[in-house]
């Protein structure tokens, strides 16, 4: 994620008995869920409004992520 290869990744790990009941951990906020589901609703929203506003908003994504 740091070389910019790819646009989010999340990593969420669990054990046996914990995953099956929903228990999981964050090892590094930085590719946590709450992040991932930030940056995939943004692109979302970038591919779906018009481009002159899309260009507006991506410059500020960057700035917050970055």
């Amino acid at each position: 994620m740091r070389e910019r290869l790819y646009d989010g990744v999340c990593l969420l790990l669990s054990d046996k008995t914990g995953g099956l009941k929903g228990a999981y951990t964050e090892p590094n906020p930085e590719f946590g869920f709450a992040a991932f589901a930030t940056s995939l609703t943004a692109q979302i929203y970038i591919i779906i409004m018009p481009k002159e506003s899309a260009s507006i908003l991506r410059r500020f994504i960057c700035m917050e992520l970055y």
